[in-house]
């Protein structure tokens, strides 16, 4: 009973925030969950199983449907920073780059759909697992390959001269 009251309150976060994005930002494209709902509580449950064995990593690669809806809800980036987004004010990230052209590092000319996060899932056991979506600037499905890329690099020893895989690390992060 407690873990279906938890999914329909998610749901019903999910709802209210598309809801929401749909009546006060009408005519932008927000490429809303529309019918796919269900997908943040899969997620959840995906990330909660990850977290409870252990892993203290997750990549994600989606396309656009239900990203602004899995960057606030899965990624846990707050609902501010989503909403200053459609107002056009754009977070100045502190990146050590020097950035000529007086761009916003975090602007990078692309939109708010496109755009990747990453945040800290808590699980039910209290772990945290850190979540990373990746950006998909694509409409086609090339985030894909990007996000293997991602995992594959995490998995990679560089402190020696010779880059080596590390086989442990495929166990530890999905």
């Amino acid at each position: 009973r407690d873990e279906r009251r938890a999914i329909l309150e998610r749901l019903v976060s999910v709802e209210v925030f598309e809801r929401f994005l749909r009546r006060t930002y009408l005519g932008q494209k927000t490429f809303s969950l529309e019918g796919c709902d269900a997908l943040i509580p899969m997620m959840d449950e995906v990330v909660h199983q990850v977290g409870e064995a252990g892993v203290p990593e997750v990549h994600i690669g989606m396309a656009h449907r239900g990203r602004l809806a899995s960057i606030m809800h899965t990624v846990g980036r707050p609902p501010e920073s989503i909403l200053a987004e459609f107002e056009g004010q754009v977070e100045h990230v502190d990146d050590g780059e020097d950035h000529a052209d007086g761009e916003p590092y975090a602007a990078a000319g692309d939109v708010k759909y496109h755009l990747g996060a990453e945040g800290t899932f808590k699980s039910r056991a209290g772990r945290s697992v850190h979540v990373q979506l990746a950006a998909n600037p694509s409409h086609l499905e090339q985030v894909n390959a990007v996000t293997e890329g991602g995992v594959r690099a995490t998995q990679t020893i560089r402190a020696n001269p010779i880059a080596e895989h590390d086989a442990d690390r495929d166990r530890k992060s999905t």
